[in-house]
């Protein structure tokens, strides 16, 4: 693990340790509005959901330490619109023409900056707008030990269709964006530096080394009122 790492997980097999051995069981839910209405009862509901799977997921010898969990909805419109004005004194153009990133970086100030301008650069070769940069809002006083040793620094990147593409193409695009991101990440044992959660236009994912409760006492943006999704998919890892 590099210092400053997202991860203390063991490259290869370690002491009693063997990777062949990996298991999953996880714990995974899904809720949806079937007129595709957007809410925020149903994130709440969801993260309801999550809390009441806390058995289904791992954890550390450290009882405030997850093994990972998260939540995948809908873009919450009105939410992105109010942050976008707030932040960059920018009108989004309808759903599909913009997008929002949730980026795990590394706590060293010049590390994180290197990596975004390589992510400017990778959104820039794709033809594609960036708008801005935003710190995203967090809580870090429940999480145990282990997890704060790991703790990223975490960024949303605003990024904009300016070419007139489909909001399927403009997806497609940003899925090379990550992917291109993540080669360069590879190609420089960078990987615990610079990880794109997700990018998209028409989905968000908030997740991390955090237990199910504390995905929502974590990620401060899903308490916002405003916050509104017409569906959630929540997954407590073990």
């Amino acid at each position: 693990m590099a210092p400053g790492g997202f991860s203390e997980y063991p490259k290869g097999n370690l002491g009693l340790y063997n990777s062949n051995l990996e298991k999953d069981a996880c714990g995974v839910g899904f809720i949806a509005n079937f007129k595709s209405d957007q809410s925020h009862q149903l994130v709440s509901d969801a993260l309801v959901m999550l809390d009441r799977m806390e058995h289904r997921g791992g954890c550390g010898c450290e009882e405030n330490t997850g093994d990972g969990a998260g939540i995948m909805v809908g873009m919450p419109i009105k939410f992105f619109h109010r942050i976008a004005k707030e932040a960059f004194d920018v009108q989004l153009p309808k759903l599909g023409n913009w997008a929002v990133g949730n980026v795990f970086l590394s706590r060293d100030p010049a590390v994180r900056a290197t990596w975004k301008k390589k992510v400017e650069q990778v959104i820039a070769a794709r033809g594609i707008k960036l708008i801005g940069w935003r710190l995203v809002p967090t809580e870090n006083k429940t999480i145990g030990r282990s997890a704060l040793r790991t703790e990223p620094f975490v960024e949303q990147v605003f990024v904009e269709n300016t070419k007139g593409w489909s909001p399927k193409k403009f997806d497609l695009e940003l899925f090379v964006v990550m992917q291109g991101v993540r080669k360069l990440a590879v190609a420089s044992d960078a990987e615990d530096q610079i990880y794109i959660c997700s990018l998209s236009s028409q989905t968000m994912v908030y997740k991390g080394q955090l237990t199910s409760a504390q995905v929502p006492e974590y990620y401060l943006d899903l308490q916002q009122k405003d916050f509104l999704s017409h569906f959630a998919l929540v997954h407590s890892r073990f």
